[in-house]
Formats: structure tokens, C-alpha cells, sequence
């Protein structure tokens, strides 16, 4: 399942609202995917939430925007763009 992001306007911070302009989407595993998960998991140190991240990315050709070293370790083999901590 595909679902669209939906949030109220009444008073929300700013970062709330900028997130409302992003294409995001939900989506629901199914047992394949679960199991894709789990296989990734077995192959590389990843947390659970990871190896899941990993997975929907291969599924829907799509970019994981993360900071997380053990994700970004994998730039070669899914796409990736690494974020940073202003100081």
C-alpha cells in the first residue's frame, strides 16, 4: 500500500511544513519484503530499520538520504546521499 503523507496546518513548525513539499510515501511490507530485509540484514551490519530501508530502496530504485555510516558504507551498490551536521 501507498499512502500520502497528510498533515494539519495549525500551528506547526517550520521543518513541519517544509516536509509537507517532499514526494513521501508510506509503504507497507509485504511478506517478500520482509524476507529481502532479512537477507540484506544477514549480509551487512545493519541495524533492522536499515536492512528495511535497504531493501525498499533496491525495490523502488529510490535514494536513502541518510548519515548513517552503516547505510552509507553501501553507496556502491544503492543510491545514496549522505547528510551532515552543521556545526
Amino acid at each position: 500500500m501507498n499512502w500520502k503523507v497528510n498533515m494539519q496546518t495549525k500551528s506547526q513548525p517550520k521543518i513541519v511544513l517544509d516536509a509537507k513539499l517532499l514526494p513521501i510515501s508510506f509503504h507497507e511490507p509485504l511478506k517478500a519484503d520482509v524476507l529481502a530485509a532479512a537477507k540484506i540484514k544477514s549480509k551487512y551490519q545493519l541495524s533492522y530499520a536499515g536492512a528495511f530501508a535497504v531493501s525498499l530502496n533496491k525495490k523502488i530504485n529510490g535514494t536513502i538520504f541518510t548519515g548513517d555510516p552503516e547505510i552509507i558504507i553501501l553507496q556502491n551498490n544503492i543510491k545514496v546521499r549522505k547528510l551532515s551536521r552543521a556545526v
